[in-house]
């Protein structure tokens, strides 16, 4: 376990260095980054008002960014579970009663499954694969 959080710590540092040779990437990043919380936040925001909540944008961003580090978490695939989880626990931890948070939850992580698949299957058109190509590639083992 030590050899592999030092492997995966040298990546890192490792990545990051790379960044660090153009602050022009590290521009373009950090817009696209935050473009993609501040678009998130806004369907976060506007889920919880179609659920009659009133919630503060700037909750909603930061309810985002948080959930987006849970990503680094391990989870099941698609995140059934834990996605809810982990929104839970950010919501009631940013002051929303559980009863309150846990509903929208289930209609975002619907929403954004809906939205990476549509995603993935339109790339997979564009560069002409078929699921039969993806099935035959060799997993590579952690």
């Amino acid at each position: 376990m030590e050899g592999e959080l030092q492997g995966l710590a040298e990546q890192l540092i490792r990545g990051v260095k790379g960044l660090s040779y153009n602050p022009r990437t590290v521009s373009s990043v950090t817009v696209q980054t935050l473009g993609v919380w501040i678009v998130t936040a806004l369907a976060v925001y506007c889920t919880f008002k179609a659920f009659g909540v009133d919630l503060n944008p700037a909750v909603a961003l930061l309810g985002t960014m948080l959930i987006s580090l849970s990503y680094i978490l391990p989870a099941p695939p698609g995140y059934v579970g834990s996605f809810e989880a982990y929104w839970s626990l950010v919501f009631v931890g940013l002051g929303m009663p559980l009863a309150v948070a846990l509903p929208p939850s289930l209609l975002v992580h619907l929403m954004f499954a809906i939205v990476e698949v549509s995603a993935g299957c339109l790339a997979m058109a564009w560069l002409g694969l078929r699921f039969e190509e993806l099935r035959s590639v060799p997993v590579k083992e952690s």
